[in-house]
């Protein structure tokens, strides 16, 4: 089995471990943070009950607060997703936030749904009947309340992106000879880290691997996210320099040092920085006819 070298801990200190369990971090962020705001308001509602003097049986602000977090969580990865495709970034700003708009209708609807059926599931396991109350009134109530958390996901969606950006850098194509020139191979990487830009050439960078919706170019020992994907930087980079080798990888030519064929048909690439990577069969005779 190929092993590939864990370069993420060629990056230093505590961005090379936030690199590390960047995944890890981003989704645990989520129920983390909601798991306290419903402990802290299911304890208010506890408190206010007992100072109104109404009797409440202790676990129903509980199940009340962390129903809604459950649900929530599948409307968050939702969100995500849907923002892939309407981008607030894009050029099409107004039908995106149009788009987004109308998508906070969908993410209250499964919220409020999925919500009142957790909740009258397990009222009914206790013996007891849920009341939700009037639905068109309960439903634009909830709505209200919904809008602004779509906000407030969306708006820490792209704080988080900007920030985590500036930190570890991220990466543009600079396309010499005129922009907008689509057939002209980018010679250049317009890289911007912690408030600075420079400039990195495309023959400094070893291999290209992929990383969710960036693609991680590796130079010299560091890392340079790249927003793109690995068909767009097959078109951008020149193809008798990088080569596709895998469904995940572009090498560079100039930096392999060796290549080890494994008895399953595919191989093993071995770059000058010590990584080994995969070569797959789908791209094993293209690989070959590059370096004859």
């Amino acid at each position: 089995m190929t092993k590939t070298v864990k370069t993420d801990a060629r990056l230093p200190g505590l961005v090379g471990w936030y690199r590390r369990y960047q995944r890890l971090l981003e989704w645990a962020y989520w129920p983390f943070v909601h798991s306290i705001q419903a402990n802290l308001s299911a304890t208010s509602v506890i408190m206010e009950y007992t100072r109104r003097g109404t009797p409440i049986d202790s676990w129903e602000p509980y199940l009340w607060e962390f129903s809604s977090v459950a649900t929530a969580m599948l409307g968050i990865w939702l969100i995500v997703q849907f923002d892939r495709r309407f981008s607030l970034n894009s050029k099409h700003i107004l039908r995106n936030v149009a788009a987004h708009a109308a998508f906070s209708l969908v993410f209250s609807a499964l919220h409020v749904v999925g919500m009142v059926i957790i909740r009258e599931w397990v009222y009914q396991q206790m013996g007891r009947n849920y009341d939700f109350g009037d639905w068109s009134f309960e439903a634009w109530y909830e709505y209200r309340k919904d809008a602004m958390t779509y906000l407030t996901i969306v708006g820490t969606l792209y704080i988080y992106r900007f920030v985590s950006s500036r930190i570890i850098g991220e990466a543009s194509l600079i396309a010499d000879g005129g922009a907008g020139n689509e057939n002209q191979f980018a010679e250049r990487f317009l890289v911007r880290k912690l408030g600075r830009d420079f400039l990195l050439k495309t023959t400094d960078v070893e291999w290209i691997g992929a990383d969710g919706n960036y693609m991680n170019m590796y130079a010299a020992g560091r890392i340079y996210p790249i927003r793109e994907t690995m068909a767009g930087l097959e078109k951008r980079l020149d193809g008798d320099v990088f080569v596709r080798v895998h469904r995940s990888h572009i090498v560079s030519l100039e930096f392999v040092e060796s290549v080890t064929p494994a008895d399953s048909g595919d191989a093993v690439i071995r770059m000058r920085d010590g990584t080994e990577l995969r070569l797959s069969r789908r791209f094993r005779d293209k690989f070959r006819s590059k370096i004859k």
